[in-house]
């Protein structure tokens, strides 16, 4: 079964998505699923390869999330080929609870700006 909010897999008997915090309620055999609470855009990701480093710096920190328009992406016209996205879905968009919003976009921000680490000392 998949969480309609994120399309993660979720496991059966688990009360809530893994991925972006959707509560689930079990009952014959079904599951109901209930949203985090209200979802912002925290990151567009129109450089695929920035994606999974930012699902992981969500993860790692504890911070639910889902990924709009990820599934989508090779479904519809020519896919990612032109400028690593899908022009007719649009690019991956990054969701995570309006309450955590602040926190994940000072996560984010400060990922993509900390300077390099210096070089080791040569011989």
């Amino acid at each position: 079964m998949k969480c309609p909010y994120c399309g993660a897999a979720v496991v059966k008997g688990a009360e809530k998505c893994a991925q972006c915090g959707s509560g689930i309620v079990w009952s014959d055999g079904g599951a109901r699923f209930f949203t985090p609470g209200p979802l912002e855009r925290v990151f567009t990701a129109w450089d695929p390869a920035a994606l999974p480093v930012i699902e992981s710096l969500l993860e790692a920190n504890g911070i639910p999330f889902g990924v709009a328009n990820e599934v989508t992406q090779d479904f519809f016209a020519w896919g990612r080929l032109l400028g690593g996205y899908n022009q007719a879905t649009g690019p991956p968009v990054v969701m995570v609870p309006t309450e955590r919003a602040d926190e994940a976009r000072d996560l984010i921000h400060s990922a993509r700006t900390e300077p390099l680490a210096a070089e080791p000392p040569g011989d």
